[in-house]
């Protein structure tokens, strides 16, 4: 038969690359006594073009799709974390001008009797950063000290009540605070926030909001296995069987501290020690002066 014994790979490479299938031609050749120098002349048609077009799809588009989607993720998640840092520095509000008040944070310290600063306890749920942050409190109350604590739960009540735990809204809940926090630190209070806050970036926009050496950075550290032991709401187990997204150490990252002021380990030690850690610190920096 004429088209008996076609190699079929010569075929697919001639038909793909534009050519006059040889296998074929040849056969032909030698029934019609075709010219030997037209066996691979170009072939420019529609058939090839569309042929050509669609290898290329199928092969390309899809690596070439899945590349633009890796380099897009990744590009929108420093932008992200880049914006925060950005809406510190400027406000889209308008037609505002700070307003200096005469009674200053300085004459409000003075009266105060110590001096103001930001406690910013992280850490992963169930590490004891709200207990830490309580139990430092009233001994700063009973010391005669002006406290406030903002707490992650108690937060979410009112003035960050509309976002939820998407890594957009958990930052946008952190800017909040942080300007709160900062608010708090010019009324001559010791401010203290207890937040998961998982992510470096958005630590280090609330740490620039303020003066160097006023925003101390205290890393509550518990294993996670302690953590879960913890968990009387329940959280982590939810988490677990996939009822709650974006959770924690979980199914979202937790970005240690590098170089936080403090680390208090209240995964392991009592309650007690960790807050004499931190009242220690504050008497070495000249926040209080009491002992």
């Amino acid at each position: 038969m004429l088209l008996a014994n076609i190699n079929y790979g010569q075929l697919l490479y001639d038909f793909v690359c534009g050519y006059y299938p040889q296998s074929i031609t040849r056969k032909l050749i030698a029934a019609n006594h075709y010219q030997q120098a037209n066996i691979r002349r170009p072939v420019f048609s529609i058939g090839i073009l569309f042929t050509r077009f669609t290898i290329i799809k199928v092969l390309l588009i899809p690596i070439v799709s899945a590349f633009i989607f890796v380099l897009t993720k990744l590009h929108n998640s420093r932008l992200l974390f880049k914006e925060i840092i950005a809406m510190t520095e400027q406000s889209s509000s308008t037609n505002v001008v700070w307003h200096n008040a005469t009674v200053t944070r300085e004459r409000r310290q003075t009266q105060n009797g110590h001096k103001s600063v930001i406690l910013w306890f992280t850490g992963l749920s169930g590490a004891g950063k709200s207990s830490l942050a309580h139990a430092i409190e009233e001994q700063l109350h009973q010391l005669g000290c002006r406290t406030y604590v903002l707490d992650g739960d108690n937060v979410r009540h009112g003035l960050c009540g509309d976002l939820g735990f998407s890594v957009e809204d958990r930052v946008e809940n952190i800017r909040r605070i942080g300007e709160v926090a900062k608010l708090m630190l010019e009324s001559g209070v010791i401010a203290m926030t207890a937040f998961i806050s998982p992510f470096r970036s958005e630590r280090e926009a609330a740490r620039k909001l303020v003066p160097h050496g006023e925003f101390i950075e205290i890393y509550c550290r518990a294993d996670l296995e302690v953590c879960e032991s913890r968990d009387v709401k329940g959280l982590y187990r939810r988490a677990r069987a996939g009822e709650i997204s974006d959770f924690t150490g979980i199914s979202s990252p937790y970005e240690e501290p590098t170089k936080p002021e403090l680390m208090v380990d209240t995964g392991a030690r009592p309650i007690e020690e960790c807050v004499e850690q931190v009242l220690g610190l504050l008497r070495d920096r000249g926040i209080i002066h009491t002992s």
